[in-house]
């Protein structure tokens, strides 16, 4: 099927249509041996992590968290473990067999963290030194994977269209 025309002050645009182009590579050397770090830096504490707040939210008061959606801190525990230590672990599972897919996955993972940062700094607030330590750290190694996992990882956008009159 054709494009469809658009009508655009007397003038039919068509567009007709979208490619993207992808290309992945195996990290090797010292890129590979980055994402594998950081995924496992990150991975694994997270599940300890996890469990102290499903057992007793890590000492912090629930008085950060009432406000929210979350009646204590056992759902953002098991979240955290699911996502961010599966996730790492996953990721440090793809980069450790030489996968093609460790760049898209370390890019993936890397926003994830990103997002679980910000809305853990959105949900309970901002409480200090040590929480500008973590957020600060495991912000910059998830750019660190994102930078990474992009650099061997290529995607090409382009856009065809024609112009009907």
């Amino acid at each position: 099927m054709g494009p469809q025309p658009l009508e655009a002050k007397g003038v039919a645009v068509g567009a007709e249509i979208f490619e993207a182009h992808l290309r992945f590579s195996v990290p090797r050397g010292p890129t590979r041996l980055a994402m594998l770090v950081i995924e496992l830096f990150i991975g694994i504490p997270a599940i300890p992590a996890g469990v102290g707040l499903i057992r007793d939210g890590l000492g912090m008061p629930n008085e950060w968290i009432s406000h929210s959606l979350f009646p204590n801190y056992a759902l953002p525990g098991v979240l955290l473990i699911g996502f961010i230590g599966g996730g790492m672990e996953g990721a440090a599972v793809i980069t450790l067999r030489r996968s093609v897919l460790a760049g898209p996955a370390a890019i993936a993972i890397g926003l994830v963290q990103i997002a679980w940062l910000a809305s853990e700094t959105f949900i309970v607030g901002w409480h200090g030194g040590p929480q500008l330590l973590l957020v600060g750290i495991i912000g910059l190694l998830a750019v660190a994977l994102l930078v990474l996992g992009s650099s061997v990882t290529s995607v090409r956008l382009q856009l065809l269209y024609e112009l009907r009159r």
